[in-house]
């Protein structure tokens, strides 16, 4: 019996020393993220400001039209880059985080978000709603009934399931789509410009 224990004991120590020697890499969640993180091939990224979201609160949204392809290949992503930069408090340390919009999840966003500004006490027969847009890399938008006053939360959810978000009032999600859509506009130029050399 003694023996299967000290067997079994070197085996666990073996194998959180093998573990050990490899740091921890998220797993992509988007298929720009899945291109960036190629090894063994030269990895070329660009992007383009688009601009700012300033939120209700404090902090703000910020959008770049983003590119990321393998050199001397055909492989090749676009999307939108969204970071979030939460309010920093008197005692607190500044936060943010960033995700990708792949290009596919583009059109569904817009669309929900055209929704967005027309969600009510309609939307269900119950006493309360909720309405959250997501996307594969952890953008959300979210509205809920219950929260009178809290507007709507564009937040940011890391690999580690934390939430990064700034909150916007209904008068602004024109702002937002703007945003998006001048993101699409620049990725969809430039897929012209590229298509016709």
């Amino acid at each position: 019996m003694k023996a299967n224990s000290f067997t079994a004991a070197v085996f666990i120590l073996w194998a959180v020393s093998l573990f050990a020697q490899y740091p921890y890499k998220p797993v992509p969640r988007t298929m720009i993220e899945c291109l960036e993180q190629k090894e063994g091939v030269l990895v070329l990224k660009g992007m383009t400001k688009v601009g700012r979201l300033h939120g209700s609160r404090g902090g703000e949204a910020l959008f770049e039209a983003k590119e990321v392809k393998i050199a001397n290949s055909g492989a090749r992503q676009t999307g939108i880059l969204v970071r979030i930069v939460e309010p920093a408090g008197p005692d607190q340390a500044l936060r943010e985080a960033e995700t990708y919009i792949d290009y596919d999840e583009i059109d569904p966003l817009l669309k929900a978000l055209d929704h967005f500004s027309k969600i009510n006490h309609t939307a269900t027969e119950l006493d309360d709603y909720q309405a959250v847009f997501r996307t594969r890399g952890g953008f959300q938008l979210s509205l809920k009934s219950i929260r009178v006053g809290e507007g709507i939360r564009v937040s940011v959810i890391n690999e580690n399931d934390i939430v990064f978000c700034i909150y916007i009032v209904p008068a602004d999600l024109p702002t937002l789509k703007n945003l998006i859509v001048t993101a699409k506009e620049k990725i969809d130029l430039m897929a012209e410009k590229q298509k016709s050399k």
